[in-house]
């Protein structure tokens, strides 16, 4: 084969508009286990459901001391959430026992359309859209909290995108792709 007949891929940063980017990045994020989140997301949150949509969240199965305080702070503690718009609260809600990751999982079982999914990878393509470049997540709850309130939630409602399922599995696949060795 000769070089007129070969093809010399490269990868280029192309700057889109804010629905080309959800359409392509979600189109990247791996479904496989869409079925159990769909199946029980927006329902009554039975232990059954909770156990489901943890597992979801936590790509498969969850080990004994994980799962003994998921029990323990979002089965049978049966957490209260905050009231709507307060935002100390909220923040103060997400810092309690259990993991900030969890509990903005918790919330958003509670309240998908009020609370958005947050985690190291959503994060990581927050900063990077807003500063340029990823950043990865603050390490501590209190760090994490005070993240998910000031910065996620209004970065979040900024999208115009009428799907906000959507809007997390291209933040999550953005993300995920910049944690990687070859990401541009």
């Amino acid at each position: 084969m000769n070089s007129r007949t070969r093809s010399f891929p490269i990868l280029a940063l192309k700057n889109v508009a804010e629905s080309d980017f959800i359409e392509f990045w979600s189109a990247r994020y791996p479904a496989n286990n869409e079925p159990a989140y769909q199946a029980n997301i927006g329902k009554p949150l039975t232990k059954k459901r909770l156990l489901s949509l943890f597992e979801w969240k936590n790509s498969g199965p969850i080990a004994k001391l994980k799962l003994a305080s998921i029990y323990r702070n979002y089965i049978d503690g049966k957490p209260v959430p905050p009231t709507p718009g307060d935002l100390r609260a909220l923040e103060t809600f997400i810092r309690q026992p259990g993991g900030a990751i969890w509990r903005i999982f918790w919330l958003h079982c509670h309240d998908p359309s009020r609370y958005p999914i947050f985690d190291q990878h959503v994060y990581r393509a927050m900063r990077r859209i807003e500063v340029g470049r990823p950043e990865e997540i603050p390490t501590t709850n209190r760090a994490k909290a005070k993240a998910y309130v000031e910065q996620y939630l209004p970065f979040h409602a900024a999208f115009k995108y009428p799907n906000a399922k959507k809007i997390d599995e291209a933040l999550w696949s953005y993300g995920k792709y910049l944690k990687g060795k070859n990401a541009l």
